[in-house]
Order: C-alpha cells, then structure tokens, then sequence
C-alpha cells in the first residue's frame, strides 16, 4: 500500500513538469559576444533520446541588438523554439526565428525585457548527440558577415566598364556610342546596387556608438565595402550624364528649335562639369561649340521673318549661359541677337501692358451698375498719364543692328495707335469729369429728362450712354408716377400736358 503511494507522488511529479528534462550546459553558458562555443556536459556532449522533451536556458544579452546564434547538426531531427516564458507545454509565446532556411542555424534576436530565454525541445525525431554550438552576437554584425559575400558578388556582377568613359575624346568618338544600350545596363545595374546600398543603411542604423571609427574589422570591412559601392554609383550616374548629354546634342542636329527646348538640360551639364575628368569635358565643349555656330543665324532668320508683336521666344539669357559655361566667346551676330530680343521683348510687353491697361480702364467706364461718383473721371487722370508714359519708345537706335526688321515697324505702329486711343480717351474723360458733377445733382432733383438732354448733347462720349444705360427706364417710370398722381388728384390738365410730354 505504501509502494503504491510513493508511486502516485512520483508520477504526479512527473505530470506537474509536463514531461520536460532540463539539460544544464557545464560550464555555464555566457551571455558575452564572442565566437561560437560550445554547449558541454562537463566534457562531452549531451544525448537527446527519440521522443523525449528538453529544455535550455539562455541569459538575456547585455546590450540591445544582439542575437543568440544555435549552431547545430541534424537540426532536422528537433522540432524546438525559443521563448521568453516557458509553459511546459501550455502553450508559449515563440520568438521569431530569423535564420536562412536550410542551414544549420537557429537565429533569435534577445531583447532585455526578461533575465532569462529557454530553447525548447519539443520533439526529437531520432536519437543523436546533440553537437551544439552558442553564440552572443551582435545584430548588425551578424546579418553583414553572413551577407558580406553576397554583397561583394553583386558589386562585381554590378560593375560598369570604363573603357569608353576613360578614352572618350582620346580614340573613342562620342557619336560611335551605343546610348541607349549603354543607359539600359547602368540602369538595370543601378537598382541592383541600390537595393544592396538600402540593406547596408538598414545594418548601419543599428551601429552600437562606439563601434563608429574603430579598427573593428568586420566595421572595417563594411566602410570599405559602402565606400566601393557609393563609388560605382557616382560613376553610374556621371557616366549617364554624360552619355545623355551626347545622345541630347545628336539628336537635337539640324533643329535648332528642340535644340534650345534643350538648353537647360546642356546648362545644368556644364554647370556640374568638375565632377567629370578633363578629357570628358573638353569632348563636351568641342560638341557644343560646332552647335552655338549655328544658333545666330537660326535666330535672326527667325527674326527677320517675323511679322507681329509678341514677344519673341529667343532664349538669349540660356545661350549666354552655355556660351559662357561650354568656354566658348559668343560671335558678334549672336550679341546683336541678344541685344535686339530684349529690347522687343521689354517693348512688346510694355506695349501689351499698356493696352491691357487701357482695355480695363474702358471697361470701367462701361459699367451701368453703379452711376459714377463726381470724381469718379477726376481719378482716372493719372492712370492714364501712368500708360503713356508706359508705352514703348519709338526710337530704333535701341534695336542696334536688326532695327529694319519689320517686327520693329509693325510695333511701333501698334504703339501710335494705343497713344492715339489712350489721348482721345483722356479728352473724353476730362469732358466726363465736367459732366457728371451735373449729371448727380440732376438725379438728386429727379430730373431724368434733364439727364437725357445732356447725354443728348455730348453723344460723342459714347461710354457715357453705356454708364447711364436705365437712365430711360428711370425717367419713364418717374413721369408715369407723374401722370398717375395728376389723375389721382383730379388734375386733369395737368395729366394731360404730362401725357403729352411722354
């Protein structure tokens, strides 16, 4: 009866673990960065049967970002776990494994919010020696040594040739050049670069402090690895510039017009040129200079030819610059260009503001909605003293050579007729601003008919009849007002003579 109790606690015991045997590494295990060391029992391994369950723990890392490394055989064999809270079967909380798949490693990354991990054993497939091996290593130090080679081989299959770039100008002629081709490769092999240039920023933004700077050599191994990369990317990208500055400039031959649509993109070039090498640049500037040959002409067929005034789409102040920035004088041709088109352009505009200004200052007089104020005209006299002083002079002195060009005459012309409208309307306006003082203080007596007569009188001012368009209805609906009250007050011939009036 007693045997039979003793047995009952033992397997009662026995349940309350769940099944479990803890296996304690000797010597302990330490929770240091280091190597991989192995896990003993004393001096040899431990022997995990088929079918049972095991469980180790692990101290938690003493900084942040670190890995716990399992390095084992047959790992095929243990169906296990790392967890931060061990339930004996009841159901724990795994913690990410992060290793790549089909190797002989479990990667867990340990955090400090519990002093101790525990590998759980669920299952052995098949009894074996467990040869195992532990590691403490950081997080970035881990993922760039296991990564490292396969970075290094991306670099190397990722490489553009320099051949051309280095002999451009000195034995390889830029229009022999494959462009497009050439575009294509850097491209593909850019985002190649890149996406391994995004995973080395990811490692680098969990640096401990004190690792930057240090002769650490896997640190080291990984600034000159970033420094090799971000250095063909440079060339990547000054070898595009370069290639679509040539494929630019080919393509814009013979058409001056999207030649100057791409004087920007030339400028934005030449104005970055130090970080291309001298033969580059002197390939760039020879192209250049053959192209500004042809602009002046160009332009001043253009300008000769043209026949209205509205500005002209010269883009002198992008010539200057490439003429300047390409290391090349601009001809004499060209500065008479230069000097012309700003000083139509700066007329044309004037010319335009000045009808604009005009054209709203008309518009104004033409509003029927509010009856002017007495010195509603009065105001507008310096506004049009301020637009003939705004038009363009007359004088072709400032045109320099191209001042024949018919453009020139055709705005002067235009610039006549809006100093003639801008005169006559001014006359106007001074007979208006006497006017319309009298025109108020007949409204204010209701005498509509008296308004009428005076509008009569000065028709010639035609904005005023549009200003007093209901002056009409006004004086209509005062005499039927009138005619009604004579009737109502039996003032017979009094109504009469105002229906006669009407």
């Amino acid at each position: 009866m007693k045997l039979k109790y003793v047995m009952v606690v033992l397997l009662g015991l026995l349940t309350a673990c769940g099944g479990y045997k803890q296996l304690t590494p000797k010597p302990e295990v330490v929770a240091l960065e280091a190597g991989y060391t192995p896990i003993l029992n004393k001096d040899k391994s431990f022997e995990l049967k088929k079918g049972k369950k095991y469980y180790m723990t692990f101290p938690a890392a003493l900084k942040p970002n670190f890995y716990l490394v399992l390095k084992a055989a047959r790992l095929e064999q243990l169906n296990s776990h790392l967890t931060r809270q061990f339930t004996k079967g009841k159901g724990d909380i795994k913690i990410a494994e992060e290793s790549a798949a089909n190797d002989d490693l479990l990667v867990y990354k340990l955090d400090q919010t519990v002093p101790v991990f525990t590998w759980v054993i669920e299952e052995v497939l098949a009894e074996m020696v467990l040869d195992l091996d532990y590691r403490y290593v950081p997080v970035w130090r881990y993922r760039f040594e296991t990564k490292n080679a396969e970075f290094q081989s991306i670099l190397a299959r990722n490489k553009v040739s320099r051949d051309n770039y280095d002999n451009l100008g000195n034995g390889v002629n830029p229009e022999n050049l494959r462009f497009d081709e050439i575009l294509n490769e850097i491209r593909t092999k850019s985002g190649n670069l890149k996406a391994i240039q995004g995973e080395l920023l990811e490692i680098e933004a969990i640096f401990p402090p004190d690792i930057k700077n240090s002769d650490d050599k896997a640190y080291l191994d990984y600034t000159g690895l970033r420094q090799e990369l971000e250095e063909e990317l440079r060339f990547h990208e000054n070898y595009s510039n370069v290639l679509n500055f040539f494929k630019r400039e080919k393509e814009t031959r013979n058409n001056n017009t999207t030649f100057s649509e791409s004087l920007s993109e030339f400028n934005r070039f030449f104005a970055d040129k130090s970080r291309y090498p001298e033969h580059v640049r002197r390939a760039a500037e020879k192209a250049m200079a053959q192209r500004l040959s042809t602009v002046a002409p160009f332009y001043e067929n253009k300008i000769r030819q043209k026949r209205d005034v509205s500005p002209l789409d010269i883009p002198v102040d992008e010539l200057e610059k490439l003429f300047k920035e390409s290391g090349r004088a601009s001809d004499p041709q060209f500065q008479a260009i230069a000097k012309f088109t700003r000083a139509f352009n700066r007329n044309a505009e004037a010319l335009a503001g000045t009808r604009k200004g005009l054209n709203d200052i008309m518009a104004r007089t033409r509003n029927s909605s509010n009856w002017p104020s007495d010195n509603f005209y009065t105001n507008l006299v310096p506004e049009m003293d301020r637009l003939l002083s705004s038009l363009p002079s007359a004088s072709t002195a400032q045109y320099g050579q191209l001042a024949s060009a018919p453009c020139v005459e055709q705005l002067n012309r235009e610039a006549l007729s809006i100093n003639q409208q801008v005169n006559a309307a001014q006359q106007n306006f001074d007979q208006a601003a006497a006017l319309v003082p009298q025109i108020n203080r007949l409204r204010s007596q209701n005498d509509y008919r008296g308004i009428i007569q005076l509008l009569k009188a000065n028709s010639q001012i035609d904005f005023l009849v549009d200003q007093y368009a209901n002056v009409d209805r006004l004086s209509l609906e005062q005499q039927t007002a009138e005619i009604a009250a004579a009737y109502d007050s039996k003032q017979w011939a009094l109504a009469e003579s105002r229906l006669r009036s009407l």
